[in-house]
């Protein structure tokens, strides 16, 4: 394969800059309580990981979270001889400094360098990437390991390789390991291999017509068109590659849960609970408390995550986790058929708040965080930021070829993934640098109007950039504060 010098040098650049930004980061906020606390779900996935360390490779009950990500800190752990979460930071923001190379080599690939240019500065000026990358959380790892799945999947489709799809269908499989919800994005695969093959057949009926009717549908040259080079979808053979790669982790992970329990859970058992929390009556569509479920009533918050005890106390019944889980679902299914229209709306409102300029933090709080860390002043890119821009990137996107279009229906399905349960700040951080890409992809458009005169289409595209810009504006978020209590910290912008 030929390597381009220059982007192989401003590949490079991305990285060794975006590392540099990191590493000032990890050091201002070295003494802070964001980086020196592991609480809730950070210390859930560190007790595994320890765990895992001393031995106990194999879990021991059903996966409540992410199944992958303790590993993934038991090897930084087991790498760098013990407990270090300095150097698990250390390697997540490695990660983070080589997916800013990766936005760069994506929007290349994609749109050209100048896009990719603009995608790689976005990326390296992204403040809530860099805060992530510096917490114990299965997000810093699912933005790279996304990354990996796009460009493999990008890469897939062009060459109709086969192989690279079964690649690229075990980083989406390794992904869903970090966050269920990205398995949605066999919905568009399937379905754009589906448009190819109907789309195929088409053509060789169109074909067969001009054979023997004499139809002039041909291709220049003379030579009938096959559908062998048809852009419409995704070639068959390429969309079931991804298919069967991605399950291929996901079965793993569905054995060692049945090891554990002898109970067929595919990847963890929290699904029904969150499904909960961000559709039920009085739920805000962000992260909320039940009530009753918490430790004045006997429940351990950093083990029951799932709610499965939390279910068998309510039903009086020795659930298994799967049984737990569909408990949650079938609650709050049940409600929804009753109030249908509510369910609906809140739907709605979910979409809407999941770009909202209100930070949502579940655990950690980005804004105390900028007070500890100074360099986050100098990092303004957030999600609202690049909503307007992200929105008409993805609508320019869409209207292009067929992997284009891949990649535009996959950020429209993260989207819905996520707004099936709940909106936290930390769930929007895997989608940051495909919006970043779609950013870059308007930028690029725009600055082409300008370079050609269109004035009345520029026009038209700054006023429905106006429109998009409201949209994180809206008041929709709850105020509600990160959960760092009293007794984990004493400062007080971080306190509950």
């Amino acid at each position: 394969m030929r390597i381009n010098p220059r982007r192989a040098a401003l590949f490079s650049l991305f990285i060794v800059v975006a590392l540099g930004v990191r590493l000032v980061y990890l050091f201002q906020a070295a003494e802070s309580p964001v980086t020196t606390l592991v609480i809730l779900d950070s210390a859930a996935y560190q007790d595994r990981a320890e765990e895992i360390v001393r031995g106990g490779l194999l879990p021991t009950e059903v996966f409540r979270m992410s199944p992958a990500y303790p590993y993934l800190l038991a090897l930084v752990y087991w790498v760098s001889d013990g407990v270090n979460t300095n150097a698990a930071r250390a390697f997540q923001a490695l990660l983070g400094a080589i997916g800013c190379g990766l936005t760069f080599l994506l929007g290349a690939r994609l749109l050209g360098e100048r896009a990719g240019i603009i995608a790689g500065v976005l990326f390296l000026f992204c403040g809530p990437l860099v805060f992530t990358e510096g917490l114990l959380l299965a997000e810093s790892s699912l933005a790279f390991v996304h990354l990996l799945f796009l460009i493999a999947v990008v890469s897939a489709m062009r060459k109709r390789s086969i192989g690279l799809a079964l690649w690229a269908g075990l980083l989406l499989g390794l992904a869903a390991l970090l966050r269920g919800n990205v398995l949605l994005y066999l919905v568009p695969i399937v379905l754009l291999s589906v448009i190819h093959i109907v789309h195929s057949k088409l053509q060789r009926k169109g074909s067969k017509a001009s054979y023997t009717g004499g139809a002039t549908s041909n291709t220049p040259g003379g030579a009938p068109h096959t559908g062998r080079h048809c852009p419409a979808g995704i070639p068959a053979r390429v969309g079931l590659s991804v298919l069967l790669g991605a399950v291929l982790p996901v079965l793993v992970t569905t054995a060692l849960n049945y090891h554990a329990e002898g109970d067929i859970v595919l990847l963890s058992s929290n699904a029904g609970f969150n499904f909960y929390i961000g559709n039920h009556d009085k739920a805000s569509g962000t992260f909320d408390k039940i009530a009753g479920h918490d430790e004045s009533r006997g429940y351990d918050t950093i083990r029951d995550l799932d709610g499965r005890d939390f279910a068998r106390r309510i039903t009086g019944k020795s659930l298994s986790p799967s049984e737990a889980s569909m408990f949650w679902f079938k609650a709050t299914i049940a409600n929804a058929r009753e109030r249908w229209g509510q369910f609906t709306l809140k739907m709605l409102k979910k979409v809407l708040l999941f770009f909202s300029s209100s930070e949502m933090p579940q655990i950690y709080s980005f804004s105390a965080a900028r007070d500890e860390a100074p360099i986050l002043k100098l990092l303004p890119i957030t999600l609202a930021m690049l909503t307007p821009l992200g929105l008409l990137g993805l609508g320019l996107l869409f209207r292009m070829g067929s992997v284009h279009r891949l990649l535009a229906l996959l950020g429209a399905s993260y989207i819905i993934s996520i707004a099936l349960f709940f909106i936290v700040g930390r769930y929007r951080i895997c989608i940051l640098p495909l919006f970043i890409i779609f950013s870059a992809a308007a930028i690029d458009w725009l600055l082409g109007l300008l370079r050609t005169r269109e004035w009345r289409r520029f026009a038209v595209a700054v006023a429905v950039l106006a429109a998009l810009a409201c949209i994180p504006f809206l008041p929709l978020a709850p105020d509600i504060p990160s959960t760092i209590h009293k007794r984990f910290a004493q400062a007080p912008s971080l306190v509950d």
